[in-house]
């Protein structure tokens, strides 16, 4: 699936120029990042809203929601 969306985006990225093509690789790259974070974590690159594992078992813990 990575291998198919790299591709197929890599062909959009190299028909475009400047801030369109830019808009592309960001697209791709979030896209990719998106798909890929329940398997590898989430990234440090971005703040996540969502609290860790750790802070879900210390609420679940605690008896707080």
């Amino acid at each position: 699936m990575c291998l198919g969306l790299y591709k197929a985006g890599l062909e959009l990225v190299l028909a475009r120029e400047g801030a369109e093509r830019e808009a592309y690789v960001q697209e791709l790259k979030n896209a990719l990042t998106r798909y890929l974070e329940p398997l590898a974590g989430p990234s440090t690159a971005r703040p996540t809203s969502r609290p860790t594992s750790r802070a879900r078992k210390a609420s679940w813990n605690s008896g707080t929601p």
